[in-house]
């Protein structure tokens, strides 16, 4: 629950995407610097003055980066949930770019409606990470993670039909709280299995969302300019779905999780 709730700052991407371009348009893009470093100041005067370490144990010494890379060695599984969260965070950062030129080529809506439809996905998107970690940390996460891709590939599909603009939104908006919940859910998992290196697992599985997140949108953008077809895209975005729920049996995961506590 707590790990939802800190994922909600991702709503500051999704302020700084959808500000940007009016600020600069008003003001002119070189201002827009000035103006978003006032909450980055502010932001740095509240850690400084309220934020604390936590809490070390006594005889606590700090692990070296070879002890770092020996947990990286150590299980399949953290590759397992990168993969998800390639997933995840990658169709959210992905969807969030791609939405505003699907809506303007398909539906011939102008880019402010487009734009303020492509919001709402994101701000669902954002928010459904609090209901992601909760359910988390009450329900199998490996449970949710297979519906939740059932759903998305059920979407991606059903997407490649020519469905009306109403249709399209109610299942974007659908499949951006799934990712949501997704999203919160790959950390609770991250913090259950490797409860001594939440961290530096924690930091990889977000590296790898990162990599989603810039990656997709491109070969999104190249598949859309090579063939003029968005169906392509969602196409390749549904094997992805399907790669992740190829490693979501019950058998493989106990194996990788049993092969990560052998050896640590």
């Amino acid at each position: 629950m707590a790990l939802g709730i800190y994922g909600v700052g991702n709503i500051g991407s999704a302020f700084a995407t959808f500000g940007a371009p009016f600020l600069a348009e008003s003001i002119g893009w070189h201002k827009v610097f000035m103006i978003y470093s006032v909450p980055l100041l502010m932001m740095a005067f509240v850690y400084w003055y309220f934020s604390e370490d936590a809490p070390k144990p006594a005889n606590w010494k700090p692990p070296t980066f070879s002890d770092k890379l020996k947990v990286y060695k150590s299980s399949n599984l953290i590759w397992v949930f990168c993969l998800f969260y390639f997933m995840t965070f990658g169709f959210f950062v992905t969807f969030s770019l791609w939405l505003p030129s699907y809506f303007r080529d398909f539906y011939k809506l102008t880019p402010v409606k487009a734009g303020s439809f492509t919001s709402i996905f994101v701000f669902a998107t954002t928010f459904s990470r609090i209901l992601g970690g909760y359910l988390g940390d009450r329900i199998p996460g490996r449970r949710i993670l297979i519906i939740l891709s059932v759903v998305i590939l059920g979407i991606l599909i059903f997407l490649n039909l020519n469905v009306s603009l109403m249709t399209s939104l109610t299942v974007f908006y659908l499949m951006g709280i799934c990712l949501g919940i997704g999203n919160g859910v790959v950390f609770k998992l991250v913090a259950e299995y490797f409860s001594k290196d939440t961290g530096t697992v924690g930091g990889m599985v977000g590296a790898a969302g990162g990599l989603g997140g810039f990656f997709l949108p491109i070969i999104l953008g190249t598949i859309r300019d090579y063939t003029n077809n968005y169906s392509l895209g969602f196409i390749f975005v549904s094997l992805i779905c399907l790669i992740c729920l190829s490693f979501m049996e019950e058998k493989t995961i106990t194996k990788m999780h049993q092969k990560a506590v052998n050896v640590t």
